[in-house]
């Protein structure tokens, strides 16, 4: 099989071998010009393709036998297919899906662990009556449609990453309330469950209407309400978790329902852009050469990063 390496693909080179279609529509330009929009993905990451002809558009999780060439649109490179050719029907899909590095097993017992730990009774009991809400799906769930953690177990691979962070700054700011950090780093994305919908493989194939509409960080706020007032525990608590879920993006214009407020809640923010902009740079760099640059990378600015060693 030939394994087509996503990251090191070059503007204008050719492209033979299998992909994976992770999502496929037909769409029209302004001048009414008919094409197939596709994402394709494997292993290495995702990347965008057109084909620019009359045919059926291939479903989720089926594999082409892709030849084509690479361009390069608003700075973001994409594939220009030559046709839509089907792979043969014995190919191992499993080969194509991206899985986080850890057992999701070993990770969902490391938050729950922590949740233990928490000396706050009522951040322990709703956090851990979110997770028991969250079941099995939050084994395999992605954290994200093609950024950050966009894999199988994603969501609790950037969770444990980020638990990681979190414990070590509260240890170095014993001011700060560290059930609260940690609990805020537990549930902080767990609306995403809502905001995107998965296809047989496990993949986010796209966002739910309630997503479009309302988006993870109000589902998520949402949430903790509803738990919250069904287990009894305070309105404070309440109101600092929501508070948690509400900011955890920072700035309004990155999508946050209000700036951080409270010391946790600016660790939480803070260690949430870290991780995802890390997975991204080594995700950019991880086939690349000692010595050499990357692709642009759209989700960091179009940067072309260089790897040191």
């Amino acid at each position: 099989m030939n394994h087509i390496q996503i990251p090191k693909l070059a503007k204008d080179s050719v492209v033979l071998g299998f992909l994976m279609v992770k999502s496929a529509e037909v769409k029209k330009t302004a001048t009414g010009k008919t094409y197939i929009d596709l994402v394709l993905m494997n292993k290495t990451g995702n990347i965008s393709a057109k084909y620019w002809g009359e045919a059926t558009p291939p479903a989720s999780g089926d594999i082409l036998d892709v030849n084509a060439t690479v361009t390069e649109f608003n700075g973001k490179l994409q594939l220009k297919l030559e046709a839509i050719v089907f792979a043969p029907a014995d190919i191992d899909k499993s080969e194509f899906l991206p899985y986080s590095p850890r057992p999701a097993e070993e990770m969902l017992q490391e938050v729950l662990a922590t949740i233990m730990e928490f000396q706050d009774k009522e951040i322990q009991q709703l956090t851990s009556e979110l997770i028991g809400e969250a079941g099995e799906t939050l084994k395999k769930f992605p954290a994200a449609k093609q950024m950050h953690h966009a894999e199988i177990g994603g969501l609790l691979h950037h969770i444990t990453s980020m638990l990681k962070l979190a414990k070590g700054i509260a240890a170095n700011y014993p001011e700060l309330n560290r059930d609260l950090l940690l609990a805020g780093v537990i549930i902080h994305d767990l609306g995403k469950m809502q905001e995107m919908e998965r296809n047989e493989l496990g993949l986010v194939t796209d966002y739910t209407v309630q997503g479009k509409l309302v988006g993870h960080i109000v589902c998520g706020a949402m949430n903790i309400e509803r738990a919250g007032k069904r287990i009894g525990v305070s309105d404070n608590t309440i109101m600092l978790l929501q508070h948690m879920v509400l900011s955890h993006h920072g700035e309004p214009e990155f999508g946050s329902a209000q700036r951080p407020l409270i010391p946790e809640a600016e660790v939480l923010s803070t260690i949430d852009r870290l991780d995802a902009r890390m997975f991204e740079m080594f995700e950019a760099l991880r086939e690349v050469p000692a010595g050499s640059f990357s692709a642009k990378v759209w989700a960091l600015d179009n940067r072309e990063l260089y790897k040191a060693r």
